[in-house]
């Protein structure tokens, strides 16, 4: 591995926040741990993937859209809900990061999705118990109420 850096030395330690390879002029130990200058400057949390100059795509709004198209499947309502929330996650989390991540449609896409099914789902509920109660009167609760 070379290190990110420069080109052409070989890479003695790699950065436990980004993940770039660092030569012995580039690593800097911190806590037993090797950083390279930019992340040991920022002390930011341990990053998957470094940033990048568009911000890349927000993993929560896309895991979003995807719980609230699954939750669409009957049975699975649970997982709507859950991309609902997560949805409001992702907005929030990409608002504050300044806009600068794309995945806003995913995650307004996820809301909206998520609403519209459990909407329809309680809609039809209700319905189907409506119905139940006027075709059975020992079920309805309100005979009793003249």
């Amino acid at each position: 591995m070379k290190c990110a850096y420069h080109d052409d030395r070989e890479a003695v330690a790699v950065c436990v926040s980004c993940g770039a390879g660092l030569c012995p002029d580039c690593r800097t130990r911190e806590g037993g741990k090797y950083y390279c200058d930019e992340c040991a400057k920022t002390h930011e949390p341990i990053r998957v993937w470094p940033e990048r100059a568009g911000g890349g795509l927000n993993v929560w709004s896309v895991c979003a859209w995807v719980l609230a198209m699954v939750g669409l499947w009957p049975g699975l309502e649970f997982l709507a809900i859950a991309g609902l929330v997560l949805g409001f996650v992702a907005l929030g989390d990409i608002k504050a990061r300044g806009y600068t991540q794309t995945g806003r449609a995913y995650a307004i896409a996820a809301v909206v999705i998520a609403l519209t099914g459990l909407v329809v789902k309680f809609g039809l509920m209700f319905y189907s118990l409506y119905d139940v109660f006027q075709m059975s009167p020992w079920l309805n609760p309100f005979r009793y109420v003249q």
